[in-house]
């Protein structure tokens, strides 16, 4: 008996490397069919245990859809094919379905993503020979580099290193997943190139403009000392 349970047990799961895997965005849509059938008699469709749509004619002419199904799942009664739309990250999952009461072969999961979005890069570091990169976007699965230099420029991984003396170059971070995909390109220049040290500009600044206001200060007690003394001689002329 405890031989008879084990052996149920594996027809009842499904291989996942004989499971075709779908990709569908959310609040997109999904059509899955059943495996090598043209026409259909009844047709069963389930999420994990539960049912999702049903058709079977010896009990009625229309299709029944259950639970959260109901409102966005359409059965097609001749192909048996379902279509889910309005797809949420709560639909990822696997699917069987039963043809003319037989379970078919036929196992399907779905995987749902959000679209990938905020593609952003920064710098990374404060070495003074080399500037690293730094590529952030929500709902991601790689990250992959290329550059305006190369064609056949290739990096992956959130971060990329660049060479001050590569700075004129532009660099693109393609992020994506499955169902979508996104880039921001940036000059490297623009983001690697250390600030100006304003402190000691200014500082010299200020030097040269006291240096000059003492010059015009002292040029004018000059001036009016002159005057004063020509005032002096003019009053003992007279």
């Amino acid at each position: 008996m405890k031989q008879q349970v084990w052996i149920l047990f594996f027809l009842a799961v499904p291989l996942c490397s004989s499971v075709p895997v779908y990709n569908a965005e959310v609040n997109g849509d999904v059509t899955l069919s059943p495996v090598g059938i043209s026409s259909v008699r009844s047709v069963v469709w389930k999420f994990g245990n539960n049912k999702v749509a049903e058709f079977d004619p010896s009990f009625s002419k229309e299709v029944k859809i259950f639970g959260n199904y109901q409102g966005r799942t359409t059965l097609d009664k001749e192909t048996g094919k379902i279509t889910i739309s309005k797809l949420s990250l709560k639909d990822n999952g696997t699917f069987s379905v039963e043809v003319d009461s037989v379970l078919t072969s036929g196992w399907y999961r779905l995987e749902v993503f959000e679209a990938v979005k905020t593609v952003e890069i920064t710098r990374d570091d404060t070495d003074k020979k080399l500037c690293k990169l730094l590529c952030k976007a929500e709902n991601a699965l790689n990250l992959e580099w290329s550059a305006s230099h190369s064609e056949n420029f290739n990096s992956t991984g959130s971060h990329l290193t660049v060479r001050k003396s590569d700075l004129s170059h532009s660099y693109t971070c393609n992020a994506s997943n499955p169902v979508s995909r996104m880039t921001t390109t940036v000059k490297a220049k623009d983001i690697c190139q250390d600030p100006i040290d304003w402190g000691p500009i200014v500082g010299g600044i200020l030097g040269v403009l006291a240096v000059i206001g003492a010059g015009a200060a002292g040029g004018v007690l000059l001036y009016q000392s002159r005057a004063d003394a020509q005032n002096d001689e003019s009053k003992k002329d007279c």
